[in-house]
C-alpha cells in the first residue's frame, strides 16, 4: 500500500465516522428512584432534567387515575412556609404526569394532588396546587403519559405569586367598545401547549 493509498483510506475513514457519529450508551436519570430523588429548595425556582429510559420501581403508585407508572423521575421539596403553592412542567417536551406525595417508602406514600393534561387535553404539561404546611417533605413524581420520555422542565413557587388571569380559563372579563384596565405579568407563566403570540 502506498503512501496516497494510505492517505485515502484515512480520509474516507474520517469521512464515514463524521457522517455515522459516534452513539454512545445512555444511562437512566440519576433520580430514576424514589430514594435517589433530586433535592429542590426555595420557595421558587426552575429545575430541568429528562426522563430517558427512566423506569417505574416495585411498589411504586399509579401517578393518575388512568396508567400505571412506567417512565418516573423524582423530587423532593421541603415547604418553606406554610401556604398553597404550584407545581407545574411547563416548558417540558412531552407528556407528562405530575403526582405530589408525603411519606418516606415508596411503597407506602400517601396521594396529596396529582395532574395529567392541565386544562384540557390540548395542554399536555401537568400543573398542581397544594396547601404546604412549613417544614413538610414532599416527594414529587414526573412520568410521561403511557411511557412518553423526554427533556423536562419542573417550576414551582407560592400561588399566590401568580396573577389571578395567569392562564385562559381564568381570564379576565372586560366589556364595553372603549375603556381601560390594568394589571401585571410578573410571574406569569406560559401553558403547556399555548400559541406562539408573535410571527417575527
Amino acid at each position: 500500500m502506498n503512501n496516497l493509498t494510505r492517505s485515502c483510506l484515512y480520509i474516507l475513514c474520517f469521512v464515514l465516522l463524521c457522517g455515522l457519529g459516534v452513539r454512545t450508551a445512555q444511562a437512566a436519570p440519576p433520580n430514576d428512584s424514589f430514594a435517589a430523588a433530586a433535592v429542590l429548595t426555595g420557595e421558587t425556582g426552575t429545575t430541568t432534567g429528562n426522563n430517558i429510559l427512566a423506569s417505574a420501581e416495585p411498589g411504586e403508585p399509579a401517578h393518575d387515575t388512568v396508567t400505571d407508572a412506567k417512565r418516573s423521575v423524582w423530587y423532593q421539596w421541603t415547604a418553606p412556609s406554610t401556604g398553597e403553592y404550584y407545581f407545574n412542567t411547563f416548558g417540558s417536551d412531552f407528556d407528562t404526569i405530575l403526582a405530589v406525595y408525603t411519606g418516606n417508602a415508596v411503597g407506602t406514600l400517601t396521594s396529596v394532588t396529582e395532574n395529567d393534561d392541565y386544562n384540557g387535553p390540548i395542554f399536555i404539561q401537568s400543573r398542581v396546587f397544594f396547601p404546604a404546611e412549613t417544614g413538610t417533605t414532599y416527594h414529587i413524581a414526573v412520568d410521561g403519559w403511557e411511557g412518553d420520555q423526554g427533556y423536562l422542565a419542573l417550576n414551582w413557587g407560592p400561588a399566590s405569586l401568580l396573577p389571578g388571569n395567569d392562564n385562559l380559563a381564568s381570564a379576565s372579563g372586560i366589556s364595553g367598545s372603549a375603556g381601560a384596565t390594568t394589571g401585571t405579568n410578573i410571574n406569569a407563566t406560559p401553558e403547556g401547549g399555548e400559541s406562539v403570540h408573535h410571527v417575527n
